[in-house]
């Protein structure tokens, strides 16, 4: 990918074995999962994210936040009054996971 005079400008071999102006792409002409994406962050956004992991299958996890910054977000929250009920719901983990990170964290302070 290479940038003349404030346009993107696809190099690729296999396409036209030539230049594709950013211009003369239209979503409905690509593949569905990146005119999806298209949609979402833009066709600048999906010719990066293309460049970047074509050819990759790439899943994305269902918990956005890893589990180490949630762990220390229900160990602060939880000496700070939050019960496990609330942290819970806040994070989207089992009440009963919550109360685990709980009782670990008191466990390992008692050590």
């Amino acid at each position: 990918m290479h940038i003349r005079k404030g346009k993107i400008i696809i190099m690729s071999s296999f396409l036209l074995n030539g230049v594709i102006k950013m211009n003369e792409i239209k979503p409905e002409q690509l593949q569905s999962i990146y005119a999806e994406l298209c949609s979402i962050v833009g066709l600048e956004n999906v010719l990066q994210i293309y460049s970047a992991y074509k050819g990759q299958q790439v899943t994305f996890p269902q918990r956005l936040f890893s589990k180490e910054y949630v762990t220390k977000q229900i160990i602060d929250e939880h000496k700070n009054g939050k019960t496990a009920a609330e942290i819970s719901k806040k994070y989207s983990y089992s009440t009963r996971w919550v109360n685990k990170i709980i009782c670990e964290n008191i466990h390992n302070a008692v050590k």
